[in-house]
């Protein structure tokens, strides 16, 4: 062999050791690494908890009708409901062919300190305002939100309409009863 061979070998070994022990280094250096995050992970999980505080009996009651239990929201358990009428009415707009025809009993939910001004409005000073608001919202309202099981929209659409009406927000929720369609 010669000494040019010779020295060639030599190289081409001293290169793979050398990375070889690199490829160690970042090796070692990935399993320190990831020991950390096991460590701070452990660390993280097992921290006790801080004891919640009994809840009284009014907060527990307030917390089973909150907004997340009920699509519609908006009213709480001291809400007084305020009888407004009963509406038949027919929508064209719902169905390209045919007449749908809308009947139900309407509610809404107020404050204690707004129910007498809310009662005086819906049966006499705005009355003819507030239920023409409400079978303009049912004449108009697009068939998926007659179909819909909540009537989230057509309840929302009334409540904004009443309170513009009003010019207050009386409103805090609308119950509506016997809601049923008809199709021709």
């Amino acid at each position: 062999m010669s000494t040019d061979e010779a020295s060639t070998e030599e190289e081409i070994v001293t290169e793979t050791s050398g990375s070889s022990s690199k490829l160690i280094k970042i090796g070692g250096l990935l399993a320190v690494v990831l020991g950390l995050q096991v460590v701070v992970v452990w660390w993280l999980l097992s921290r006790p908890s801080v004891p919640a505080t009994p809840q009284t009996d009014g907060e527990l009651i307030e917390s089973q009708f909150s907004d997340d239990n009920f699509d519609s929201g908006g009213s709480s358990v001291t809400d007084e409901e305020v009888p407004i009428d009963s509406f038949n009415c027919t929508n064209t707009s719902a169905i390209d062919e045919g007449v749908i025809h809308v009947s139900f009993h309407l509610a809404a939910t107020t404050s204690p300190s707004n129910r007498a001004g809310f009662e005086l409005a819906v049966t006499q000073s705005a009355e003819r305002r507030v239920k023409e608001a409400v079978e303009r919202v049912a004449r108009n309202a697009p068939y998926d939100d007659l179909k819909d099981p909540y009537l989230a929209s057509i309840k929302r659409q009334i409540k904004d309409e009443i309170n513009k009406v009003l010019r207050k927000s009386y409103v805090n929720d609308i119950l509506l009863t016997e809601f049923k369609i008809i199709e021709q």
